[in-house]
Parts: structure tokens; C-alpha cells; sequence
């Protein structure tokens, strides 16, 4: 078995399913598993900001979001979620301590980019249940047949060869993540997540996470994104993409969640330049 990384103790647990609205008990089966990730993919995310904090390298700014325990401690405070090898991980050691089987499974996606995500196995069977693509239902991995999860913008599909495609909301194509290896190990996670930390060239997304600020949301049935002074709103039904009105920093707090003390933080340069103008 893949080595463990910290637990989070019954204390914090309790504060994270509060906080996803989540009751306990959580059956170990699949409706339990569709209602917990339905919560996280609601209650979570996906963005940049910790790396935008950690790109200026301000001491006093939460940089610490791996592994699971500071991730969840982050979170709880300031309402921000990361990239993929953090939240996997934080997902998986929260459906694990719900005694859920899991594994970590690593694999390459665009511009041959590394990304790590999160299997569960119930009944023998394996689900994908990825804290990047955001889907509200576990992904099915079948060795016949093609599977999908999801609807509209938030829907998956997966090939039988480990294949999965999805549609990132700020784009018109389909992105694909191609699955290389299962029940990976907690360090090569935490290798992984310290690459992109460090904006390493080993990892091609790296500096772009570095230099722009992304941040995604589900809500209204659908997805909300913040690209780079873009919002993108998708649902099922709707499409609008604009550019972002306003004080942009009200923004983050306001439709993304994130703490006000926090996106104060958030170096000038990440924000776009007539936005910077029309604050001063």
C-alpha cells in the first residue's frame, strides 16, 4: 500500500464535514460516497492563490497547504483550496478517515503536464472522484465500456484504457488526463505538489500558476471561474464570459469565497492592469 500521509483527528473531521454540510454517519458506499463528494466539489474548489502568496514569498501569508491537516486548517480559515496534488490529497485522507478505500493515482495531462487525482473502490469496483475537474459524481472506470459522470459544464468521461476527458470552463476543447500510475505513494504526491510550489520546470504549469491567478467554483448549477481577470459562468443552459467589473478584490471575497484579509495579500500584479489603475 502506498505510504500514509498525516491524519486529520476526529476534532478536525468533524469541523470539515460541518463545514461541507456533511452529517455523520457517512455509509461507506456509493450513495455515500455521491453525497461527500458532492459536498467537497460544492464546498471546495480549486485555485492559485496559495501559490500567488508563495511566488512573492511573504512570511506572514498561509502558504502551508500540504499535507491534509494544514490544507483543511487553511481552508477552514481562509476559504481557499489549491491545485491538484493538494486537494487530492486532502480528499483522500478525509474520505479515509471516513473509512473509505482509496488510492492515490498520478498521470500527465496537458502540455504533458503532471496531475495527481483520487480513486475509491467499492464492491471492486473503482471511481474516480477528481478535486480538479469538480464533477459531483464519482466517475466509474470501467474496463468494457465508456463511462461518464456529471452534466453541462461539469460533465467527465472516461475510456477504458484510463483515459478521461473534461471540459475546463475557460475553454472551448477538451482536456485530457491520461492515467499512468495507481495506488502511488504519499511522497510521490508530496514531490509532485513541491514542483509545483516551486515553479519548477519539471512541471510545465507550473510558472503559469505562478504568474496568473485562477481560481474555480461550482455554483448555480454549473461552474464559476475566475481567469486571470476573466469570469467565466457556465451552467447547464448558459454560457457568459466577461471580464471581471470592479474592484476585483471585492470580487474574490464576494462569488469566490475567499477571506477579505486574505486577497489583500494578493500581490498588485496578479490583478489586471486597468483594475490596478481605476483602485488608485
Amino acid at each position: 500500500m502506498s505510504s500514509e500521509s498525516l491524519p486529520i483527528s476526529d476534532q478536525l473531521c468533524e469541523q470539515v464535514l460541518s463545514r461541507l454540510g456533511v452529517e455523520r454517519p457517512v455509509p461507506v458506499t456509493l450513495e455515500g460516497l455521491r453525497r461527500l463528494f458532492r459536498a467537497w466539489c460544492h464546498g471546495t474548489g480549486w485555485d492559485t492563490i496559495a501559490l500567488s502568496l508563495r511566488s512573492v514569498e511573504l512570511s506572514n501569508g498561509p502558504i502551508t497547504g500540504f499535507p491534509a491537516p494544514s490544507y483543511f486548517r487553511r481552508w477552514l480559515a481562509y476559504g481557499i483550496s489549491d491545485v491538484c496534488f493538494a486537494n487530492s490529497e486532502a480528499l483522500l485522507v478525509l474520505l479515509r478517515t471516513l473509512g473509505f478505500a482509496t488510492e492515490r493515482v498520478l498521470g500527465t495531462g496537458g502540455s504533458n503536464s503532471f496531475h495527481g487525482s483520487v480513486i475509491v473502490r467499492i464492491d471492486e469496483q473503482r471511481y474516480l472522484v477528481d478535486p480538479t475537474f469538480l464533477a459531483e459524481e464519482p466517475l466509474a472506470l470501467l474496463s468494457s465500456e465508456r463511462s461518464t459522470a456529471g452534466a453541462g459544464p461539469l460533465k467527465v468521461w472516461a475510456d477504458t484504457d484510463g483515459t478521461i476527458r473534461w471540459q475546463p470552463p475557460q475553454c472551448r476543447f477538451h482536456a485530457v488526463f491520461r492515467i499512468d500510475e495507481f495506488d502511488c505513494s504519499f511522497e510521490t504526491f508530496r514531490e509532485h505538489h513541491r514542483l509545483v510550489e516551486a515553479g519548477d520546470d519539471e512541471h510545465p504549469l507550473a510558472r503559469l500558476y505562478h504568474d496568473k491567478l485562477f481560481i474555480r467554483r461550482n455554483a448555480d448549477g454549473g461552474v464559476r471561474t475566475y481567469d486571470n481577470g476573466i469570469v467565466v459562468r457556465k451552467t447547464e443552459r448558459r454560457s457568459n464570459i466577461a471580464k471581471a467589473a470592479g474592484d476585483h478584490r471585492d470580487l474574490l471575497t464576494a462569488e469566490f469565497g475567499v477571506a477579505a484579509g486574505l486577497v489583500a495579500q494578493i500581490p498588485a500584479r496578479f490583478f489586471p492592469q486597468h483594475e490596478m489603475q481605476s483602485a488608485r
